[in-house]
């Protein structure tokens, strides 16, 4: 079994995914303009009754107009353009975690914790990492900060393909333990489709 996952992985280290693999991806399962009642993002209220355009939230993209340099407007979050949205994605997530730094190490990685990011804020994230890192890793810190879970993630021993498959474990619990029954198949469909392009044990 073990030499049949190194092989998996030597081969997955030969295709590895890029940044812009990620980018597509996300933008497939985020789709367009959202309403819909069942989110949490409906508090937000936004223009024309939109709350989520492509997965940004009305209130994410009046916060990062200025740490990522735009005006922010109605018009323009309705049309969520590629570029905007990349710059919203860069500010607030990905150069938040470091994700270029964990690219080093795995795609998996920098992807699998942007991802967290996006859906459950990045003080969510910091949350569930820290307590991951707990748990599976020995860390022993009441106060793991985002910058220590990164470099926690570069340093540890443990294999890429053991480590994945825990990590998405840990989201698919953690989807589970929201308790939101109308939202949690979509949850779980869209987790094991990440698993499939990006996990390093499913080339």
């Amino acid at each position: 079994m073990l030499a049949e996952l190194a092989v998996i992985y030597i081969a997955y280290r030969l295709m590895r995914p890029t940044k812009q693999d990620f980018i597509k991806w996300v933008k497939k399962w985020e789709g367009g303009k959202s309403r819909a009642s069942t989110d949490t993002a409906i508090s937000d209220g936004g223009p024309n009754g939109v709350h989520t355009n492509k997965g940004v939230r009305w209130s994410t993209y009046k916060e990062c107009a200025k740490g990522a340099g735009y005006t922010a407007t109605a018009a323009d979050f309705l049309e969520m353009s590629d570029k905007r949205w990349e710059q919203i994605f860069n500010y607030r997530f990905w150069n938040y975690w470091q994700c270029d730094k964990l690219m080093i190490r795995s795609p998996f990685l920098a992807f699998y914790i942007a991802q967290f990011a996006w859906g459950a804020g990045n003080g969510g994230c910091e949350k569930q990492m820290a307590n991951f890192q707990r748990k599976h890793m020995g860390i022993v810190d009441s106060n793991i900060t985002p910058k220590e879970i990164v470099n926690n993630f570069l340093l540890t021993p443990v294999p890429m393909v053991v480590l994945a498959k825990q990590l998405i474990d840990w989201k698919a619990d953690f989807f589970r333990r929201l308790n939101q029954p109308a939202n949690l198949k979509g949850w779980l469909n869209r987790l094991r489709d990440f698993e499939k392009n990006f996990a390093p044990y499913s080339v």
